[in-house]
């Protein structure tokens, strides 16, 4: 399978790159710019594997469209997930998770014989009223960053309604793996977590029984993979809830784990307050439905993939020393 991955140096991008490259019948092509702040970084790709890398913008790319036509599957994983920062800098949210997408969208027109798999966002949803999020629920975001991944995922749906491709957008939260950032003010829940505690810092957690869903990377993946071989029509959305985890348990158990650091229960900020995405459970039951349960496995227990992911940052931030 001919597989292109937009945003393929970043951490999800990257890990997947590696995930089809290890098989030899796949040919992976990467097309990254490494914008700033994004965490890209080409050591990030297997260097045992055969890929062909392009460190250019989407936008900068001479021949995407004889390269669109080579491929079977596109995976959209360009973007920019500071979702603080994004407050401050909104057009620089607005050009990587809008702008750079609709320069694909309108080349990918002419490609009616492609998948298309975008990654989409849990904070797409905002702070719904409901107790279940289906795909099914309004999305109203509370942030920037939801504000523009809804305005791309419409833009997909639109291209694929009317030029009868075949796009998939997956709504995941908090994810977690090697290649992730480790440095800069925003790099997340889960990696600010194992940050701070690693280097002995406190942690503080807006209140005990917030729950966040989580999905390590190689669950994402998984799902990915077995998208990869289905077939649809047209426009599909699907949410992917991962693991349902309080924030207060997630962040006792990464200090477990680095045996460091120390976790203190506080009210909710007022800043926080305004963003915060809400209790309401996240339902996958539509792409369980799809995929079938196989594929929702996540094949490492949380503990594990929460060891790998903190084994990552102790080498990187000993390396950055």
């Amino acid at each position: 399978m001919n597989v292109l991955v937009l945003g393929g140096l970043g951490f999800i991008g990257s890990n997947i790159v590696n995930f089809f490259a290890k098989d030899k019948k796949n040919n992976v092509v990467v097309i990254d710019g490494l914008m700033n702040a994004t965490g890209g970084d080409k050591e990030h790709v297997v260097e045992k594997y055969n890929v062909k890398v392009y460190i250019q913008r989407i936008e900068e790319m001479p021949n995407l469209d004889d390269l669109l036509k080579e491929m079977d599957l596109v995976i959209d994983s360009i973007g920019w997930t500071s979702h603080l920062e994004a407050f401050t800098l909104p057009l620089y949210d607005l050009e990587l998770n809008v702008t750079s997408h609709l320069y694909l969208i309108e080349k990918l027109r002419k490609h009616s014989h492609l998948k298309v798999i975008y990654l989409g966002s849990r904070g797409q949803y905002g702070n719904p009223t409901e107790s279940s999020i289906t795909e099914a629920t309004a999305q109203c975001p509370v942030d920037i960053q939801g504000i523009h991944k809804v305005a791309t995922e419409s833009h997909f749906r639109i291209l694929a309604d009317h030029h009868n491709i075949s796009v998939a957008s997956i709504r995941f939260g908090n994810t977690f793996g090697p290649n992730q950032k480790v440095t800069g003010n925003d790099i997340g829940l889960i990696g600010g977590f194992i940050r701070d505690l690693i280097s002995g810092k406190t942690v503080r957690v807006f209140g005990e029984d917030r729950s966040r869903n989580i999905v390590s990377v190689d669950q994402l993946i998984n799902v990915i993979e077995h998208l990869s071989t289905k077939e649809w029509s047209k426009f599909q959305a699907f949410n992917l809830a991962g693991t349902n985890i309080t924030i207060y348990k997630l962040a006792k158990a990464i200090q477990e784990i680095v045996n460091s650091g120390e976790v203190v229960l506080q009210e909710i900020e007022n800043e926080v307050k305004l963003i915060d995405t809400g209790m309401s459970s996240f339902s996958d039951g539509k792409l369980t439905a799809f995929l079938g349960p196989n594929a929702m496995k996540d094949n490492s227990t949380l503990e594990d993939s929460l060891k790998e992911t903190i084994e990552y940052f102790q080498g990187k931030l000993c390396a950055n020393l």
